[in-house]
Formats: structure tokens, C-alpha cells, sequence
């Protein structure tokens, strides 16, 4: 089977792609689960669909249950005991990022730094009606936003250009990299955000940084 290359090229192979599809399918815990609705769902073959499912039985990352339908087993645990670190820092900048919610009225989230990418790993929704928000686990290029613009200001000019350099190219559609690299010089500590305080103990023990989903919280 030969490997396909993606819009970020990195060169990935179709079938581990449909299996890790249908991991996260189970994971959302909605919809049809049996063998023809997962295939439905993935928009593959039934034959497909059941050799992966039968693939992911015998490594016990699922496992069938009543009506033919499947859901994730604990064998993933194993997988999650390198991720505690992550939880743990959601859970201990969860009070902070409930007060900045309320007090912003905006979706108020935890980003880290991944390689390139910034990943959502916490998030605390605005309390009004209606807000933008980022699911758990989504993950952006460090060119996009205000978190990307924080966890940038974090490293050294050099790092910075190397990673705009290596952006894809969508990153650029409707902004420049001189105005990336100029916008994540004013943020951070060096900037003097009031968020800052709040996160600091945070940032310093897990060696990541949190980031309000606007730039509402930087001083003018």
C-alpha cells in the first residue's frame, strides 16, 4: 500500500489512517457502532471496516459489545500513562481558567506547545450564550492566534523563523510571517499580560503556557 502525502506534507498511509478514524469514532461515543455503521461513518468498505475493528480487537484497543456494536477497551490505558502529566496540568490551571472565563465572558483555553503545533489541552466555556470555542485535543500551527503567539515569544528569534519556515503553506493565506513574528514579540511574561501571574506557577512546572483564546487579556 503506498503512502499518500498530506497538505503538511508528511507522508501517511490510508489504512493506519482509517483505523486511528475509527479509534476516535468510538471515542466520541455517538452514533451507529456496529461493523456497516462504522463503514458508513468512515466511508470505507464493510470487508475494510471489519479488519480493522478485527485489528484493534487483538491489540484490545476495542472490543465488541451487545448488537454487534464496539466501543474502546482499557487496553488503551496503557497509551494514556505517558499523557498524566497533561492532566495534571489541566486540572491545576482548571480554577484560573474558570475565573478569566467569567470575568472575560469568552471561551478562556490551555494550550502546549507540541513541536510545531499548539494543542489544546484544556478549555473553560464563556458563560454567555453564544462563543467561540476549541475542543480538547485540537491541535493549530504556532502561526495561527494569540496561543500561538504566546508559546513563540517563548523562544529564541532563530526557532522562531525555523518553524515559520517549515509552516504549510495555508498558514499564509491571509497573513504574512513578518506579521507572526512581530505579534509574538508582544506576549509573554516580557510583555507584562495580567494573565501572566496567574499562570505563571503553571507555565513554570509543566514547561508550557497558557493562552486566552482573543488577546483581550493583553495590556493596551
Amino acid at each position: 500500500m503506498k503512502p499518500r502525502r498530506t497538505t503538511n506534507g508528511q507522508h501517511t498511509i490510508p489504512a493506519v489512517c482509517k483505523a486511528l478514524d475509527l479509534v476516535r469514532v468510538l471515542a466520541e461515543e455517538a452514533g451507529e457502532t456496529t461493523t456497516k455503521g462504522l463503514a458508513a461513518r468512515l466511508g470505507v468498505p464493510r470487508t475494510t471496516c471489519y479488519r480493522i475493528l478485527r485489528s484493534l480487537s487483538a491489540k484490545d484497543w476495542i472490543r465488541p459489545v451487545a448488537s454487534g456494536r464496539h466501543e474502546l477497551s482499557l487496553g488503551l490505558l496503557r497509551l494514556l500513562y505517558p499523557l498524566r502529566q497533561v492532566e495534571q496540568l489541566a486540572d491545576a490551571v482548571q480554577p484560573a481558567l474558570e475565573g478569566l472565563a467569567l470575568r472575560a465572558r469568552l471561551t478562556a483555553k490551555v494550550s502546549v506547545r507540541q513541536g510545531d503545533y499548539a494543542v489544546t489541552v484544556a478549555r473553560c466555556e464563556s458563560p454567555q450564550e453564544t462563543s467561540v470555542a476549541v475542543r480538547v485535543g485540537a491541535s493549530f500551527h504556532l502561526a495561527y492566534g494569540s496561543s500561538g503567539a504566546v508559546l513563540l515569544s517563548w523562544l529564541e528569534e532563530d526557532t522562531v523563523q525555523q518553524i515559520l519556515e517549515r509552516a504549510p503553506e495555508e498558514c499564509w493565506r491571509y497573513q504574512q510571517a513578518a506579521a507572526v513574528g512581530r505579534g509574538s514579540g508582544s506576549c509573554g511574561p516580557r510583555a507584562g499580560a495580567r494573565i501572566w501571574a496567574r499562570i505563571a506557577p503553571a507555565a513554570m512546572r509543566y514547561r508550557c503556557l497558557c493562552a486566552m483564546g482573543t488577546g483581550t487579556s493583553l495590556p493596551r
